[in-house]
């Protein structure tokens, strides 16, 4: 709300790309993964973080989830809301289109269904 923009307008937008990414299912974002250096200010009638059940910890305190494995669920994700379009899910993923293929390709591979 109150952060100085110190960066360019590209970093502003990946910035805030990981955060749709990596926020939790209730929507909440956890601002030390952002990686912005301003510190958090908590008043007194601002609760604490917690940990979303999206980013808790295994017992052995490993995360449940890989980047990878949040990667794949965004690019499925995108590539249903575009109606399987793969040109216009790179467009709204603002990867290259032989990126995406290539992803799609890997997950076909490992048994995931990626077509409509």
């Amino acid at each position: 709300k109150a952060h100085a923009w110190p960066g360019n307008i590209r970093e502003l937008q990946n910035v805030i790309e990981r955060a749709v990414i990596l926020c939790g299912e209730d929507g909440y974002i956890q601002p030390d993964l952002l990686g912005i250096n301003a510190p958090l200010q908590l008043t007194d009638d601002t609760p604490a973080p917690t940990l979303s059940s999206s980013s808790a910890l295994t017992d052995n305190g490993s995360p449940t989830q890989t980047l990878a494995d949040i990667e794949k669920v965004h690019i499925l994700t995108v590539l249903r809301h575009c109606e399987y379009n793969r040109t216009q899910a790179a467009k709204t993923l603002d990867i290259n289109i032989r990126t995406l293929r290539n992803k799609l390709n890997e997950y076909k591979a490992a048994g995931e269904s990626v077509d409509a």
